[in-house]
């Protein structure tokens, strides 16, 4: 599994198999379901496609411990399938990839009207004074509301997205604590952490080893979130360690 806020919600179409299929990356099932369906889908077809690409991008990730890794395997290439399947059915936009990073937005750590209090438990003005730079808070805030053309501007600016933020500890004491929820905080830290709790706790790697099997999973708004969370975090992980190439 990945080796490194539970989001609630209501059910909605509980064992929706074409959906099932989709998430367990069961090609072969998906693809004769969607025709049986005649091609008629309550989602529509680039949402499914949006959904699939989500799982595309976790795979992107290559902390997966030896054991796990053929299931990855072969789950990235069932993935594709069902991906280059539905890109021969509707075209995909040139621009598909930054709608999909804004379609990530609601499936967000912190929704948009989160504060610093509600963030990092001070005000922004609190935590400045403790010693810490704006511009590390403001990439917290971006990064973990998934504004992912912000977090680029202030990693281009030289925001530090390891330094560790706190509204109770200084940061000399703060640099030198693991990683304790609610009172030190680290943007990348925080991405891995929610992303791999996505993958090992939340159901997504339970949902593959389904697929592989052929088990059934039932599919509500609190799976899909987790996939779509998942890959928000993954995209994040990705912009940090790619930081150095951002123009």
């Amino acid at each position: 599994m990945y080796n490194n806020k539970y989001h609630e919600g209501n059910e909605i179409s509980q064992n929706n198999h074409l959906l099932m299929y989709l998430l367990q990356n069961r090609s072969e099932d998906f693809i004769r379901q969607f025709e049986a369906q005649d091609n008629r889908c309550f989602m529509g077809v680039y949402s499914l496609y949006r959904m699939g690409y989500a799982n595309k991008v976790i795979f992107n990730g290559d902390n997966w411990s030896t054991h796990f890794l053929p299931i990855v395997e072969n789950m990235r290439r069932e993935n594709q399938r069902i991906l280059d399947y539905l890109a021969s059915i509707i075209p995909i936009p040139e621009n598909f990839l930054e709608d999909f990073k804004e379609s990530l937005q609601p499936f967000a750590w912190f929704d948009k009207e989160d504060d610093f209090e509600f963030m990092l438990d001070g005000t922004l003005d609190h935590i400045e004074k403790m010693g810490y730079r704006k511009i590390d808070c403001l990439l917290y805030e971006a990064g973990l509301k998934f504004n992912f053309k912000e977090c680029e501007r202030l990693l281009a600016s030289g925001a530090d997205p390891y330094v560790k933020l706190s509204a109770e500890y200084s940061p000399i004491i703060a640099s030198k604590l693991d990683i304790i929820a609610y009172d030190v905080s680290s943007l990348y830290e925080d991405a891995e952490c929610h992303l791999s709790d996505c993958v090992d706790i939340y159901g997504i790697s339970e949902c593959w080893e389904d697929g592989l099997s052929g088990k059934e999973t039932i599919v509500d708004s609190n799976l899909i979130r987790e996939f779509f969370l998942a890959a928000g975090c993954q995209l994040l992980c990705e912009i940090i360690r790619n930081r150095n190439s951002i123009p």
